[in-house]
């Protein structure tokens, strides 16, 4: 059995209704970092080589992945430091929505109290006895 829902004054806000996955950067930064190397590994077996040649005639070639290799290690570690390490502004954001929320409650709260308490319903209510077993 469950409560009825009684309609609020105080609506969700929308920021508690999206789907926190959504601006999980944890996840994100994974994704990147992912896909980074994916492409490391198809630009290896599918890329060609780098080929250099001299005034002189000489040439050298080596393998174009190292490029994207090296490309991608840079890309890893900034992505990863700003990913995965906590930030101060995350934290306070969180605090906030929390101070938000309690607050909302304590709102919502008090207006079905003075509901309660004003309604000719509550007057209507039984009150327990109160008797004195001394």
């Amino acid at each position: 059995m469950s409560a009825p829902s009684l309609p609020s004054d105080h609506p969700i806000p929308t920021s508690r209704l999206s789907s926190s996955w959504l601006h999980a950067r944890e996840l994100w930064g994974g994704l990147s970092i992912i896909s980074m190397w994916l492409a490391v590994l198809f630009v290896g077996v599918f890329g060609g080589n780098v080929v250099k040649t001299d005034a002189g005639g000489g040439s050298s070639s080596w393998p174009v992945v190292v490029v994207v290799a090296v490309l991608a290690l840079l890309g890893t570690v900034g992505i990863g430091r700003r990913a995965f390490t906590p930030a101060s502004d995350d934290l306070d954001k969180a605090i906030e929505d929390e101070r938000q929320a309690r607050e909302q409650l304590a709102a919502e709260v008090s207006d079905l109290r003075a509901k309660l308490s004003g309604s000719p319903e509550s007057s209507r209510l039984p009150r327990p006895s109160v008797t004195d077993h001394a």
